[in-house]
């Protein structure tokens, strides 16, 4: 249902990039289901996808450098 809502009509809700960082589980959910092929560029889905893959991508990299990664050396 997402998906369909991300790709149809532009009413969708523009969630910032601070907004994803503090919802990272939202952020990884939204950015999982866009289809950045099927966006028009500079629509509001298209906006709210890119926010919630950089917010997706930063805790990403939060992760790696936390420690909670198996393959950082000590």
């Amino acid at each position: 249902m997402l998906t369909a809502l991300l790709v149809g009509c532009d009413n969708t809700e523009v969630k910032s990039l601070e907004y994803y960082e503090n919802h990272p589980d939202e952020a990884e959910k939204v950015f999982k289901q866009c289809d950045f092929d099927k966006l028009k560029e500079g629509s509001n889905a298209y906006k709210n996808c890119k926010n919630a893959k950089e917010a997706y991508e930063f805790n990403e990299s939060k992760k790696f450098f936390s420690g909670t990664n198996p393959y950082k050396t000590k």
